[in-house]
């Protein structure tokens, strides 16, 4: 059978190709350093530092460094420079109470001319050519969710170990100019989406006001 989705873009045809982890990134190093090594004030030269608490409850798919706030480690921790994060980078969370919560991640999208480490369980891929925002919704693809589900470990935590992700395979579509336009499509409805979530907060506001005056 071929391997290719039911919705496709007319300009593209072929087999969708299965890769490994292994043939699509190389790992870069994350630092284990706690909340308590942290600080909120912004300055201009400390070091930018995603938790992986903050990709479970704040940031998913896409992040833009120059549009969000990190927490940034105290100068006197060490780190490497060549650890440092680029455009293109995936931060994927290796530990989740629930199957849910297996595998979210965030890919760099813009990173601003900023420093940047990634954090406590967290595994970082770089990919050996920059997908342009595709892999930032690749581990959130129902399939790929499946498997990474059967590779998890633990009981009241569930642990993502780098030796089992490696060995993932995956189906991607065969060229850059395919994985761009999917990712710039997807990335447009989710933009119509946080619209329509702003519209109906609108709402729900305006109702809560007209209750207060209309209501004893």
């Amino acid at each position: 059978d071929k391997k290719v989705p039911e919705l496709r873009f007319p300009e593209f045809s072929g087999e969708w190709v299965e890769k490994s982890i292994k043939n699509l990134f190389s790992f870069v190093k994350s630092y284990s350093y706690s909340r308590k090594d942290l600080i909120m004030e912004e300055k201009e030269k400390n070091v930018l530092y995603l938790h992986y608490g903050d990709i479970h409850k704040k940031y998913k798919q896409h992040l833009d460094l120059c549009k969000v706030s990190l927490p940034q480690l105290r100068q006197n921790l060490l780190y490497d420079e060549k650890d440092l994060l680029k455009d293109g980078d995936l931060i994927i969370t290796d530990a989740s109470e629930d199957y849910e919560g297996v595998g979210e991640s965030v890919e760099i999208v813009n990173i601003c001319n900023k420093k940047m480490l990634a954090g406590l369980h967290t595994i970082v891929l770089r990919p050996k050519i920059n997908g342009k925002g595709f892999y930032g919704y690749l581990f959130y693809i129902p399939s790929v969710k499946k498997k990474l589900k059967k590779i998890v470990t633990g009981i009241s935590v569930l642990g993502l170990s780098k030796n089992e992700l490696v060995k993932l395979k995956i189906l991607i579509p065969p060229t850059l100019a395919e994985q761009e336009k999917i990712a710039s499509f997807v990335s447009a409805v989710d933009k119509k989406v946080e619209l329509e979530k702003e519209k109906l907060d609108k709402i729900k506001s305006y109702k809560k006001g007209l209750l207060q005056k209309m209501l004893i």
